[in-house]
């Protein structure tokens, strides 16, 4: 009698379960510092990578923000 070989498709053991906690958890962390950045302190730089130096006159992204700038407590103006 032979052995037939079928392929597993379990694929839960390649991972770790904390390697992906970690992964999740930088994501996280990278993602609220960008929003903490753009909330904060960006005058424009993050739009200006996609509209040119147009994104500093209309500070479109400074605009939708500005009141979430005012209740973080973050000067503005």
């Amino acid at each position: 009698m032979s052995k037939t070989y079928e392929p597993s498709l379990d694929l839960s053991n390649d991972i770790s379960k904390p390697t992906v906690d970690w992964v999740i958890l930088a994501g996280a962390l990278g993602l609220s510092l960008l929003m903490l950045y753009a909330v904060g302190f960006d005058q424009g730089f993050l739009l200006s990578l996609f509209q040119g130096h147009a994104a500093y006159q209309v500070n479109m992204l400074h605009e939708l923000i500005h009141d979430s700038r005012h209740i973080t407590a973050f000067p503005c103006h």
